[in-house]
């Protein structure tokens, strides 16, 4: 009592040879209290651990035992690294790896095998390169599960049926027009889709949005081909419901339910959509009993952009005098400022009506077998065509592959949009040439002076991280020195600030 054992700061004041009895007596006393009679006693060691979790705050026990590095280098390790061993086998471990693997897209094998060793592995100095694990204060930190146990558990997952297109839908093509990939048939995911979200909106408590139709599922299809690797070429569709996310085209909430390495309008992907026809037609007639309740689905939206469009309902390319799939808009009449657009004969421009597409589509048809008994040249035959089909103050060419769901497609919003930033860059880059004065002299880009609004404006492209473009704009400029060929580009171009 005269001299206490630490200070306010819990730094021990007193001599090593004191501080050994009163360990002794406290011992003592409490084998005399909770029993025991050994050294090693645990009735008297859970006392005392009992009276260290009871009396004392969280804050100072956390103070004291910090500062033993017995307990925190050897104990409590012991305990760690037991738990660490259920968790890392656990369901939730499992859950973190693949939510880990498919996190802002699919992680490839090597990519994955990289993050396992990064978040949980480091070079051993005593050993040279070998790795051992990462430890702080002797507990080990948790590691994804392996690449290998991480392959099964994905495998294991039931996504639905999956179906090969080269047997579906290759039969009888040339070898040219056969493609590899694999689709989902809708009538078996949907359902597995919406039984899924509906188990969601149970475990969360976030209800769906069913807009007025109770039970009902909007359905989303909307499909696109992209560039992939050097020459080929992919096609995806996706699927989503409205009802759920962001609602319209939620990044997080859209699944794949066709892919193949061909282009967008190929042979294979109009037999796909003409098999999506039919069950889309088919699902929208029926009811499904999915937990406990009768659901049905309706396929409200086709977001696509305007050349998938064309091909869905069977019309000419954008570049046709009617360029519009969505109105009986022209290259001659566009630009009426006064124009309006609606159903009635007040208004200008009006929506295409579905049984005046079946009527051209049938004349086409004619015109084609007409023309096909005709010795002139395949372009000829061609513009006779579109010539006919202009005639008729239509763009139609072939039935629409998606029937009457034609007439439920709206403007899809990102590709006005890019292609505005298009638009916007173009002028942007020929007021530059302009503001140049490049002499006739330069017609290499690496001879444009630095100083020069061009060259600042590709070099500006360059630490935004735009490359693809700027390569693209110094590759335009080399081969037509930027005059006579206008600039043109496919590539997706965002302006920073605008958009």
């Amino acid at each position: 009592m005269r001299q206490p054992t630490c200070d306010q700061d819990g730094n021990i004041k007193i001599k090593e040879r004191t501080l050994a009895k009163r360990r002794a007596e406290t011992f003592e006393v409490s084998l005399k209290i909770h029993g025991g009679k050994t050294k090693d006693s645990k009735p008297a060691a859970a006392g005392l651990v009992n009276v260290l979790k009871t009396k004392f705050s969280r804050k100072t026990l956390s103070s004291f035992i910090s500062m033993k590095r017995k307990l925190c280098t050897q104990v409590f390790p012991d305990i760690y690294n037991k738990e660490l061993d259920a968790f890392e086998g656990s369901q939730e471990n499992t859950l973190r790896s693949i939510a880990t693997y498919f996190s802002k897209g699919v992680m490839e094998k090597r990519k994955y095998r990289a993050t396992y060793k990064a978040l949980s592995m480091k070079k051993s100095h005593l050993k040279g390169s070998k790795l051992e694990r990462i430890k702080v204060m002797g507990c080990k930190v948790p590691r994804l599960l392996p690449c290998n146990k991480l392959i099964d558990q994905v495998n294991s997952i039931d996504i639905g049926k999956t179906v090969d297109i080269r047997e579906e839908f290759c039969k009888g093509l040339e070898d040219c027009e056969k493609v590899s990939g694999c689709f989902r048939p809708l009538l078996q995911f949907l359902p597995l889709l919406a039984s899924f979200y509906l188990e969601l909106e149970k475990e969360t408590g976030e209800e769906l949005l069913f807009f007025g139709e109770i039970n009902t599922f909007q359905v989303v299809l909307g499909g696109d081909g992209a560039p992939f690797r050097k020459e080929d070429t992919a096609c995806a569709w996706l699927v989503s419901f409205l009802n759920r996310g962001k609602h319209v085209l939620s990044s997080s909430e859209n699944f794949m339910i066709f892919g193949a390495n061909c282009s967008e309008d190929a042979v294979v992907v109009r037999h796909y959509v003409s098999y999506l026809f039919k069950e889309i037609s088919v699902m929208e007639k029926q009811s499904f009993s999915i937990s406990d309740r009768e659901i049905k689905f309706k396929f409200s939206e086709f977001p696509n952009d305007l050349k998938m469009l064309a091909f869905l309902a069977g019309e000419l390319s954008v570049s046709a005098r009617f360029f519009s799939t969505f109105a009986n808009v022209s290259t001659g009449d566009y630009d009426d400022p006064k124009g309006t657009f609606g159903k009635g004969n007040q208004h200008k421009w009006q929506p295409w009506h579905y049984s005046r597409r079946l009527k051209v589509s049938k004349e086409v048809k004619k015109i084609k077998e007409k023309v096909e008994r005709q010795n002139i040249s395949a372009k000829t035959k061609r513009m006779k065509v579109t010539d006919f089909i202009a005639s008729q103050k239509s763009r139609q060419e072939f039935e629409p592959l998606i029937g009457g769901f034609i007439d439920r497609v709206h403007v899809e919003p990102l590709h006005p949009k890019n292609n505005a930033c298009q638009q916007l860059f173009k002028e942007i880059l020929y007021e530059s040439i302009g503001k140049s004065g490049l002499p006739a002299t330069v017609i290499q880009f690496d001879a444009v002076p630095v100083a020069s609004p061009f060259k600042k404006l590709v070099h500006s492209l360059e630490k935004k991280g735009l490359t693809r473009l700027s390569n693209r704009v110094k590759r335009w400029f080399n081969e037509t020195s930027g005059a006579g060929v206008a600039f043109s580009t496919d590539l997706q171009v965002r302006i920073p600030g605008y958009f």
